[in-house]
């Protein structure tokens, strides 16, 4: 049996880094794009995000406002049953 000649090796050799850089541009083309769907959804979660915390800001607003105008109604409430007292008290007086 007659061992490849060295030109032979050489272009084997040649092939097989050939190979073998043709499978590292492949995987480097893989991460790249990998990489660009990690980003787009970091950026799509984060503007997720923002419209939530946007939304929260809102409903806590509104529940202040609700909170303010339960206690003006609970001190109208309260101003309403004096004035009926002291009108309970005058009716009384009266007879």
């Amino acid at each position: 049996m007659k061992s490849p000649s060295l030109s032979a090796r050489s272009t084997a050799i040649g092939d097989g880094l050939e190979k073998i850089v043709s499978q590292v541009r492949a995987a480097a083309q893989e991460i790249s794009d990998g990489t660009n769907t990690i980003a787009a959804s970091s950026l799509n979660i984060s503007e997720q995000i923002g419209r939530q915390a946007s939304s929260v800001e809102e409903t806590s607003a509104s529940m202040e406002q609700f909170g303010a105008t339960v206690e003006h109604t609970a001190d109208n409430l309260r101003q309403a049953m004096t004035l009926v007292a002291e009108a309970s008290k005058l009716v009384g007086h009266g007879n």
